[in-house]
């Protein structure tokens, strides 16, 4: 019988006394006594009414126990709770009788962002919660729940209060048993998630190819076997291609699969052409960074050729595919449009969410869409290629009206965002991310120097996104000497690094030995200054301050971030300089701490 897991949120008990006398020593005991017997109650009570692959999730449960009489304290207030407790658990449960098993699919969050914090504007983790298929029940199976935990994730690149902390590995792997245990279902998710440029980052960003592959295969599962060759080739290629081979491997591995997954998924039903895929893919490689794709395919096509004079072998059929490519200047563009169109409706479904737009602008969107669904079509069935010639003309002309009124609706709700700006929910108290890295803030001092010595801060910034994102990544390694990182627990690392917490980062750190060096220098010198702290060792600063747990949220407009005390705390109170108010010079907002 697999053990059960309950999780409470937050507790609450209320006392009203005839007087303050002793009121101390009663809180003391009633906490002893809540520790120690009530909350192991609890779990046995919650045990008794589910099961280990049934979740339940209740809201709230708020219990009166009447008066207790205090000579009695321990007994009757035991007592009371059980029997409230274990009432309200079979009203709650009795009324639920289905199971919920229809598949989650994502929904529209509230931006969650730092340029949002000074307002105190679009932050609410709990619409994160809302999602449609969960709201109509309290009670659901594991499957839906890891549903949400993967659609969660891929929305805002943190994880449910209620979750566990997976490891970079242990989420990889829970990824791979939901792809094969609810393919439909991811599937729905994927499709949202494409439709959104970070989602789709931070899809590629944390997993492996083996699961973007697996991914790949819900769309087009004849197409695994060419797509992963043809990956191992490109792949090798780049890194002698004149126009690819100082573009970070990181980068190329992100337009890859942006060029594969844009691509899989647009063609619907249609069985995908390896030519088209291709052809499509190298494109998107080359606009991505600003290369001249007749140039770039021609390069390509010679240095294939050299290669297979020079005797070696390629794994996939791309020397094949790429004699039928032809790059004249009308194909190119006809691909360049071709690709434009399929991107736009994307674009429009975003915009058409917000609900400040007029009605007329969405018939327009609609029209618009309907015209590029049908222009798709003929593409997707083209024969000869003398129809190239039209088929772009109509592009064009879809085109330019597509972008005039684009212009037009993001220019009115600019406007309309400063005019209603009342009208958007504020974040409120309930609204928090558990973090578990909360000692970062005793180090945020000695951040400046320490980017600067290792290259990545000049003149009091960051030199380019490369350099934020590393130092991102070189904090934790400074919390848990880790450089397999999971993007879910670098929220508080974000908000230092003055990274919106919205914002994919690419995860896979190669720390340098300078770099090392120097992160083991500042956890010496944090030792060193703080003098109490004796002979410490790094690895004692890092188990009993740095890796700690702590709530992160908004009050008056500033983040707040509120840690878990320890019995040693008293050490923290000695610290030779202060950490209640923290702001470097690159942040966008000043992070309040209460320690």
């Amino acid at each position: 019988m697999k053990e059960q897991r309950h999780i409470i949120k937050k507790q609450i008990i209320e006392l009203n006394l005839s007087s303050q006398q002793g009121a101390f020593e009663l809180q003391n005991e009633v906490s002893r006594i809540y520790r120690h017997k009530v909350l192991p109650l609890i779990d046995d009570l919650l045990s008794q009414f589910s099961d280990s692959d049934t979740i339940h999730r209740v809201n709230s449960l708020e219990i009166n126990l009447g008066n207790i009489d205090i000579n009695c304290l321990e007994e009757e207030f035991i007592e009371k709770i059980s029997e409230e407790i274990q009432r309200q658990l079979e009203d709650k449960f009795s009324s639920q009788t289905e199971i919920l098993t229809t598949t989650v699919n994502q929904t529209d969050i509230s931006p969650f962002s730092q340029k949002d914090v000074g307002n105190s504007q679009n932050f609410s983790s709990q619409k994160y919660n809302d999602f449609k298929n969960l709201q109509k029940s309290d009670v659901e199976n594991n499957s839906a729940s890891q549903l949400e935990i993967f659609s969660y994730f891929l929305q805002t690149g943190t994880l449910p209060w209620w979750t566990e902390n997976f490891s970079k590995q242990e989420l990889e792997e829970y990824s791979d048993r939901l792809i094969t245990n609810s393919p439909d279902a991811v599937k729905s998710i994927i499709l949202e998630s494409l439709k959104n440029t970070k989602q789709l980052q931070r899809l590629i960003y944390q997993f492996s190819d083996a699961i973007l592959l697996k991914i790949a295969g819900l769309f087009s599962a004849d197409l695994v076997k060419f797509i992963a060759n043809y990956n191992t080739d490109i792949k090798e290629i780049f890194k002698q291609l004149e126009e690819t081979k100082n573009i970070p491997e990181a980068k190329l591995k992100l337009e890859t699969w942006q060029g594969i997954l844009l691509s899989l998924s647009s063609e619907g039903n249609t069985k995908v052409d390896k030519l088209r895929l291709i052809q499509a893919n190298l494109l998107h490689i080359a606009t991505s960074n600003g290369i001249n794709y007749p140039d770039f395919f021609n390069n390509l096509v010679a240095k294939i050729e050299n290669l297979i004079l020079e005797g070696n072998k390629f794994k996939s059929t791309l020397p094949e595919i790429l004699d039928n490519i032809t790059t004249s200047n009308q194909d190119t563009e006809f691909i360049r449009e071709q690709e434009q169109a399929k991107l736009l409706p994307r674009e429009w479904q975003k915009l058409s969410r917000n609900r400040q737009i007029s009605p007329e602008d969405k018939q327009q969107i609609n029209q618009l869409n309907h015209q590029i669904e049908i222009l798709l079509n003929e593409i997707n069935n083209l024969a000869p290629v003398e129809n190239q010639f039209n088929l772009i003309n109509r592009l064009n002309q879809v085109l330019q009206i597509a972008q005039t009124l684009t212009i037009k609706i993001q220019q009115e709700l600019n406007f309309n965002q400063s005019t209603f700006s009342n009208y958007i929910d504020t974040f409120s108290d309930s609204d928090e991310i558990y973090i578990r890295n909360a000692g970062l803030i005793l180090l945020w001092p000695f951040l400046n120097s320490f980017f600067v010595k290792i290259g990545l801060v000049q003149n009091n910034i960051f030199i380019n996104i490369i350099s934020t994102q590393r130092a991102d990544l070189l904090l934790q390694y400074l919390i848990d000497n880790s450089t397999e990182i999971p993007e879910h627990i670098l929220p508080l690392n974000k908000i230092l690094c003055g990274i919106d917490l919205l914002e994919p980062i690419d995860t896979n750190l190669e720390i340098t030995e300078p770099e090392r060096a120097e992160c083991e220098n500042l956890l010496s010198a944090v030792i060193q200054n703080w003098s109490i702290l004796k002979n410490t060792s790094v690895e004692g600063l890092r188990k009993a301050f740095l890796q700690r747990n702590s709530i992160l949220k908004i009050r008056d407009g500033s983040w707040l971030l509120q840690v878990e005390r320890e019995t040693y705390d008293i050490l923290v109170d000695k610290i030779p300089w202060s950490i209640r108010v923290v702001k470097l010079p690159w942040m966008n907002n000043i992070l309040y701490v209460e320690w």
